[in-house]
């Protein structure tokens, strides 16, 4: 007579609970948040002309408990295009912050750019963010046009500009030194071009050009242009396109020139300031900023 087999139930279920606790610690294992940060830059874009430097800030988080420290770094680069960090190594507990400075070489092409900026931790995780800029070119005021023993132009006035460090400030006597009762002063390129330099700047895909201005008391009377200088290498923009007369507020205000459908080949003037004597009898103090093609 067969002999029965005896089952021990309570090992079985033993040994199911031990599966069971088992499975789940593998589940935790794979579904659980990982230590991690992240980054992201603030502002995310900018505009700068040849020459200068602009500032962000980089701000890195920690999340799910990381608290290993973080290397910023900025490695593939337009050329002429520098890019430091204050700090460049950070500790990370929390939230931790770096100041990006960028400088822009004078030769750097106009053109829209995106500088990746790479965040590496010290266990080797690597997360990038983008800064997308844009150079501008640059334009000298060097054309003083009518009575320019009037003028008087400061590049880098401190008096409260639009956008810190510096704006344009200009004095205009109305005297009437040379008899003209009028003056102004072109922004050119390359310096003193009118025409006879073959050099310019190609802003093809730029749709206006925006500035900012303000009067020093209010009331100052001001016309703004682009373009319109002839000579054997003209501007590509002729007829000068211009605002007309405005009368300017002692608060900054924006304006811009609408430039759909202008050849922009060739600029080589890139901005005209004019004012009259009819116009400011007593004289005038004019501040212009933020001069850009967009």
């Amino acid at each position: 007579m067969a002999g029965k087999t005896s089952f021990d139930w309570a090992q079985i279920i033993a040994a199911f609970i031990v599966g069971i606790l088992a499975l789940a610690g593998i589940i935790y294992t794979f579904s659980r948040p990982q230590a991690d940060f992240s980054a992201t830059v603030d502002p995310i874009q900018g505009n700068i002309m040849q020459g200068e430097e602009i500032a962000t800030r980089i701000t890195v988080t920690s999340s799910n408990g990381y608290d290993g420290s973080v290397h910023i770094n900025a490695s593939r680069l337009p050329s002429e295009i520098w890019v430091g960090f204050d700090p460049q190594q950070m500790d990370l507990t929390s939230t931790a912050d770096s100041i990006v400075t960028m400088r822009i070489g004078e030769s750097v092409e106009p053109s829209e750019y995106e500088i990746p900026i790479e965040v590496t931790g010290s266990d080797g995780k690597v997360h990038e963010v983008i800064y997308f800029l844009e150079v501008q070119p640059v334009f000298y005021p060097t054309g003083w046009i009518g009575d320019y023993k009037d003028i008087t132009l400061l590049e880098n006035s401190t008096e409260e500009p639009h956008s810190p460090p510096h704006s344009v400030k200009i004095t205009y006597s109305a005297a009437g030194l040379q008899g003209n009762n009028w003056a102004g002063a072109y922004w050119q390129y390359p310096p003193m071009n009118w025409g006879n330099n073959p050099t310019g700047h190609d802003l093809r895909g730029r749709q206006v050009l925006g500035f900012w201005a303000r009067g020093a008391e209010g009331g100052e009377v001001a016309e703004f242009k682009v373009g319109g200088i002839e000579g054997l290498y003209p501007d590509s923009i002729r007829p000068a396109q211009s605002t007309g007369k405005i009368t300017l507020s002692e608060n900054w205000q924006s304006y811009s020139i609408d430039l759909k459908g202008k050849d922009l080949s060739h600029v080589i003037g890139g901005f005209v300031w004019i004012s009259t004597r009819e116009d400011n009898p007593n004289g005038c103090t004019i501040y212009i900023d933020d001069i850009l093609f967009e």
